[in-house]
């Protein structure tokens, strides 16, 4: 994001496509402060909290999940347009979770179930 920050800086310099800061309106600061903290701190430490007590398959499956709520947040409070199209794409990717999430829940039993085979292989 740094990067991507200071190339956009550089391009917007150098074009003359710039705003002052002072005209930046209070609303927009706000939602920048906003993104700030609960968008990058607070899920950072969610993330990171997560990924000491889950599987990292596990934890990786917020990155389908983030949007999706995201999309629901705005929609349900800020006012945004929210389309038939956007809810069955919700729908597909939470279904999708759902899978994958299944498919770590089979494939568990069976690695205990490996593991004891071989225990008494060995024993």
């Amino acid at each position: 994001m740094v990067i991507s920050g200071i190339i956009m800086y550089v391009v917007s310099w150098s074009s003359g496509i710039t705003i002052p800061i002072g005209d930046i309106p209070r609303a927009s600061w706000i939602a920048i402060i906003y993104l700030v903290i609960f968008s990058s701190i607070l899920t950072f430490v969610a993330y990171l909290y997560a990924l000491q007590h889950l599987p990292a398959s596990r934890v990786s499956i917020y990155a389908y999940i983030n949007p999706v709520v995201a999309v629901l947040i705005g929609s349900l409070f800020f006012g945004e347009k929210f389309s038939v199209i956007m809810g069955a794409g919700g729908l597909v990717t939470l279904f999708g979770v759902y899978l994958v999430n299944e498919a770590f829940r089979r494939k568990i039993p069976e690695k205990v179930e490996e593991k004891l085979e071989k225990d008494e292989a060995t024993v």
